[in-house]
């Protein structure tokens, strides 16, 4: 009977710490760049991506997804927070009905969406609207195609989702009572779901997830000791996850996985033939002049530039651009040179917010918002390197320019 207990406790802890540990690295990994996730949100929201399975699936030919286009940060954020929730709810068993019926329902969605990714085929909809395959289903932000070389193929995004909701049937059958861990529980859950954890830490070479895991942990027992109620700990699960987000969100990613991290060379990443920088098959850089000459052979031979890059100017860009007009100023001063990079349109209304001190180039858009994440943001680079990134709610002062390039 002891030994049916014992076994029953480790079969359960050890699905639970599969599930949970995946949700809450897979949670953190996109909230690290939410802003990231929501571009591949708004990839999907395109009446030729998701919408059109509906079209063909259920007749429906007025289905449409993009009035969504607008939420997609705030839905990225929603679920990022809401991952880490259910993931490590699993692990403690808090709200164990609640956060099963949640989870299978999420990975059957993600199911169904790996699955259109894996099978659309390029083309057009009976409407006559150009059919959009998503390449990549974002399931780990950029840490996997960062950390492997590679994204995981559609393919394989739709069997990792059949395997956790497999691995998640276990739990279904053996914790139908309702409660939080018991002591006897805990150590295995801990143990488990710190395993995965770590494992999922190693291949993405950012063991932060396991640290947040430890906090939460610990903020568990801490309110597990006064208050034994799931709600409370769900809770503050919620509010430590939408913290973490909402710091990545109003600052830079904490782990950049994206090509033009701190430290990438665009002088040996440079390709004469066509003027551009390339980092693979897929994505290139060139920057041009407002007479449509390419500057990008002398972009990256500049000793030393200031680059404020912006993809998309609104009514919110004009007060960071008072500071980086701030900033171009004393640079100038400096003789430091100054450029700013932004979407060819936008040009003229940049031009009127930043003022005379920059020089002012375009390129793709994408480009912009690959390079960094913050519209604007601000990069230093020097001998054609990437040296310093800042988000605009961070911009930093001629000194600490002065003093990370000398």
């Amino acid at each position: 009977m002891i030994k049916k207990i014992i076994m029953k406790a480790l079969l359960s802890s050890f699905f639970r710490g599969i599930v949970g540990a995946t949700l809450v690295v897979s949670g953190i990994v996109k909230g690290n760049d939410s802003i990231g996730f929501s571009y591949k949100l708004e990839e999907y929201f395109q009446d030729g991506a998701l919408a059109y399975r509906m079209h063909e699936i259920f007749g429906w030919n007025s289905f449409s997804l993009e009035w969504l286009i607008p939420y997609v940060l705030q839905l990225a954020i929603f679920i990022c927070v809401f991952e880490i929730i259910l993931g490590f709810a699993l692990i403690v068993k808090a709200k164990i009905k609640m956060s099963l019926f949640f989870t299978f329902s999420m990975l059957i969605f993600f199911t169904f969406l790996t699955l259109h990714t894996a099978t659309c085929v390029p083309g057009e909809t009976s409407s006559g609207i150009p059919i959009q395959c998503v390449d990549d289903c974002g399931c780990f932000g950029d840490a996997m195609k960062d950390s492997i070389g590679r994204s995981l193929t559609p393919w394989e995004s739709f069997i990792k989702d059949i395997l956790l909701i497999i691995f998640s049937i276990p739990i279904l059958i053996l914790d139908r009572k309702k409660g939080l861990n018991s002591l006897f529980q805990d150590i295995p859950s801990i143990i488990f779901s710190s395993i995965f954890t770590l494992i999922w830490c190693f291949i993405f070479s950012w063991y932060f997830p396991f640290l947040f895991l430890i906090i939460l942990f610990s903020v568990y027992f801490l309110i597990k000791k006064y208050y034994s109620y799931s709600s409370v700990i769900i809770s503050f699960t919620a509010l430590l996850s939408f913290l973490f987000v909402s710091h990545t969100l109003n600052n830079l990613p904490v782990m950049d996985y994206r090509p033009y991290k701190v430290g990438f060379n665009f002088k040996s990443n440079f390709d004469s033939s066509y003027e551009e920088v390339k980092i693979n098959e897929t994505t290139s850089l060139s920057i041009y002049d407002s007479q449509d000459n390419n500057f990008t052979n002398e972009f990256v031979n500049y000793p030393s530039v200031i680059v404020s890059s912006s993809y998309k100017f609104n009514e919110f860009s004009k007060k960071p651009f008072m500071k980086i007009k701030s900033l171009f100023y004393d640079a100038k001063k400096n003789d430091i040179k100054v450029m700013q990079i932004c979407d060819y349109f936008d040009m003229p209304k940049v031009k009127e917010a930043v003022g005379e001190d920059s020089v002012y180039y375009y390129s793709d858009s994408d480009i912009g918002k690959i390079i960094i994440r913050s519209d604007p943001g601000i990069l230093l680079f020097k001998n054609g390197v990437i040296i310093k990134k800042w988000h605009h709610n961070d911009i930093p002062t001629i000194d600490e320019i002065n003093e990370l390039l000398k």
